[in-house]
């Protein structure tokens, strides 16, 4: 049985934040504490704004059939779009979306490490016999569905990944916040999940956890697509190759997300030297 020390996580994740402060690159620019925080504020209050002017203006194309869930991944995007540029006036590349071969192996990265997550909570499901666990691979798996599937699930992960972990952690990092800007934007995070209609709880603390390790990995790489990465690849496995129902893998999901992010935080000494190396 793994044990996973949460002391011990969040000394690790606390530790590693400050070893790569040194390395942080993606916005050099300092702000007060006050400032950073207007701007998390701002940044809500836009959003909610444009996802209005959406819903509005969606009521003035008749061909155009959205619904309100597919109106939020448009409304992060817009939003972190017209924060960056035109009132911070910053480039998106601070956010961690410059894409150079470490981009790339960063995502790749990403889908790795949310395939063995999956697979892990996969296997859990199939040896415990939980209803509706199967495989959905088939002879006709690769089909316009799935390929329009996988679009859909990269548009989630990259608006997600820009508004919380992209926009949310470099804002409240350049006021000295560190710890904050990971516990922050792993909570607004779980938060903007309560609409799902399966939400218990767990699935909270879940999703929490899951915010916790994509803040980890984007601090670690100081590269939002190795987040991108694994959203993309947590959410379509998931939903289009091995279907793993919420219900009764909650608690399996929290202590693979633990595991994992433990990991992470404690593979952070190993990746400097790599970084100092290749750089």
């Amino acid at each position: 049985m793994v044990i996973i020390n949460i002391n011990d996580l969040f000394i690790s994740t606390y530790n590693i934040l400050y070893i790569y402060e040194r390395n942080y690159e993606m916005d050099k620019r300092k702000i007060s504490i006050p400032k950073s925080i207007f701007r998390i504020i701002r940044l809500i209050i836009t959003t909610i704004l444009i996802i209005i002017l959406l819903r509005i203006f969606r009521n003035f194309i008749p061909f155009i059939n959205i619904d309100n869930s597919s109106i939020l991944i448009p409304g992060l995007i817009l939003s972190v779009l017209v924060c960056t540029v035109l009132f911070d006036k910053v480039r998106l590349s601070n956010l961690g979306l410059a894409f150079t071969s470490k981009s790339i192996f960063t995502f790749i990265y990403g889908l790795i490490i949310a395939s063995v997550s999956v697979i892990a909570i996969a296997a859990y499901a199939f040896f415990q016999n939980i209803q509706g666990t199967e495989l959905l691979i088939t002879p006709k798996w690769f089909n316009a569905d799935n390929l329009s599937l996988l679009v859909f699930y990269l548009m989630v992960a990259f608006g997600e990944e820009l508004f919380f972990r992209g926009y949310i952690i470099s804002t409240l990092r350049s006021s000295g916040l560190k710890v904050f800007a990971v516990l922050m934007s792993s909570f607004i995070f779980m938060l903007i999940h309560l609409v799902n209609s399966e939400t218990t709880l767990l699935t909270l603390i879940g999703t929490f956890m899951a915010g916790l390790l994509l803040a980890i990995l984007y601090v670690k790489f100081n590269n939002l697509w190795v987040c991108i990465g694994f959203h993309l690849a947590w959410n379509f496995l998931q939903d289009s190759v091995i279907h793993v129902p919420t219900k009764g893998t909650e608690v399996i999901s929290i202590v693979v997300l633990a595991f994992m992010t433990l990991l992470a935080s404690l593979s952070f000494k190993s990746s400097e030297s790599f970084e100092t190396k290749t750089t």
